[in-house]
């Protein structure tokens, strides 16, 4: 696949295929149906062999996917995104694409500007680069399982194809990337906390320690509760003093079990 075009094909020709007749079920992850940027039950006309194949409705459907893409549906997909990761867990969007989402103009006549390749390839890298550094298996509604450090896209694309006009079906491919594992569980070093939480509160897996077996469970915030511990009882492990003012974590952990 030498460019987002082929992509492109590579997309339409799985739902021809495969005769897949409910978007949602087999083109689509299930964020898209719960963030709303496809409503619960739409579907494509059927395809080529299936039952109530409509050769006018199924060309036509086909060839929406080779429109042009605008601004607007490429910011749209990246903000539902962040609200879905968002939505899994606080925070675990991580500060690049929360600054970069939440710095969208989303009412703007910009948003009915064609974008191109290298346009939707840079948005779409600001997610992939956070899969890969939580250590997120990254899998395409296709099936297509996305190498660590590796993006839907070659690299070795020549940088003058990067200003080619990108289509609608492009674009859905490169942000069809299922969510429903996200945030990653235990760590691929296997330390006991969870990448994603790691990566928020310490912005690397390698500060802090939850499995005894490794060496001495860290205490990050020198507050006599262990980063295990405040993992599981939801403190903030920066901060000695989550909830009430000078009285300590550990003081309020006890508090909160005595009286919930």
């Amino acid at each position: 696949m030498k460019t987002l075009r082929v992509l492109c094909v590579s997309f339409v020709l799985f739902v021809a295929q495969n005769g897949a007749s409910s978007l949602h079920a087999d083109l689509y992850p299930q964020w898209w149906i719960d963030q709303g940027v496809i409503s619960d039950g739409q579907q494509s006309p059927a395809a080529p062999g299936e039952t109530g194949h409509d050769p006018v409705a199924w060309d036509a459907w086909v060839a929406g996917n080779f429109t042009p893409a605008n601004a607007g549906q490429a910011k749209n997909l990246a903000q539902k995104a962040m609200f879905e990761m968002e939505a899994k867990q606080a925070g675990s969007a991580g500060t690049t694409i929360t600054s970069l989402v939440n710095g969208f103009s989303m009412a703007s006549e910009d948003n009915y500007v064609p974008i191109n390749t290298g346009q939707v390839k840079n948005l779409a890298k600001t997610f992939y680069d956070r899969f890969h550094e939580v250590d997120f298996t990254v899998t395409l509604s296709d099936g297509t399982i996305i190498a660590d450090n590796t993006y839907p896209w070659d690299p070795a694309t020549p940088v003058e194809q990067n200003y080619t006009p990108v289509n609608v079906g492009q674009l859905k491919r490169v942000f069809s990337f299922s969510l429903a594992n996200w945030p990653p569980g235990e760590p691929a070093e296997g330390d006991g906390l969870p990448d994603a939480w790691e990566i928020l509160h310490f912005g690397s897996i390698n500060v802090a320690n939850g499995d005894p077996t490794l060496g001495p469970l860290t205490d990050y915030d020198a507050d006599t509760l262990t980063d295990y511990e405040e993992f599981h009882a939801g403190t903030d492990p920066t901060v000695a003093d989550t909830l009430l003012a000078d009285t300590g974590d550990q003081t309020e952990l006890l508090i909160w079990k005595l009286y919930r």
